[in-house]
């Protein structure tokens, strides 16, 4: 957990530094679709956000990716109960920040969770029907 700001504003100029170069880096494409939803290289939530939770996975350990990221869920779903909000970030080179952290060779950052109640005057995007990617008795030939 990260409540320091000092080390918070740390995080971001590093995170931020590696959105600049994947910024720089996508195809025509992806950048068309993070302009049309105003995603850009600078993360403000990082600073802002009260608290930041760093989530890692061990890499010796068998579906060390899968577990942790159903728990990411859960800690997501647990939020939403006390009203509290978070959006999953995920630097683009994570394993360039593990000494940030002081974290472990075996250790591999997952998300940055920043915890905080909600600023976005937005109501959430409108999801899919569930109906429209549930296949029911479907097998290829």
């Amino acid at each position: 957990m990260i409540d320091d700001p000092e080390t918070r504003k740390r995080l971001r100029a590093a995170c931020e530094e590696q959105e600049k170069r994947f910024h720089g880096s996508v195809e025509a494409s992806l950048e068309e679709w993070f302009r049309s939803r105003n995603i850009t290289w600078q993360k403000p939530h990082l600073t802002e956000a009260p608290i930041l939770l760093a989530v890692f996975s061990n890499r010796k350990m068998p579906y060390a990716k899968e577990s942790v990221w159903l728990s990411v869920g859960y800690i997501i779903l647990a939020l939403e109960e006390r009203s509290l909000s978070t959006v999953t970030y995920t630097p683009p080179y994570p394993e360039d920040l593990r000494n940030l952290f002081n974290a472990p060779e075996e250790c591999m950052l997952e998300t940055i969770l920043p915890i905080g109640y909600s600023a976005d005057p937005r109501s959430k995007e409108e999801r899919r029907p569930f109906q429209s990617f549930i296949y029911r008795n479907v097998m290829s030939q």
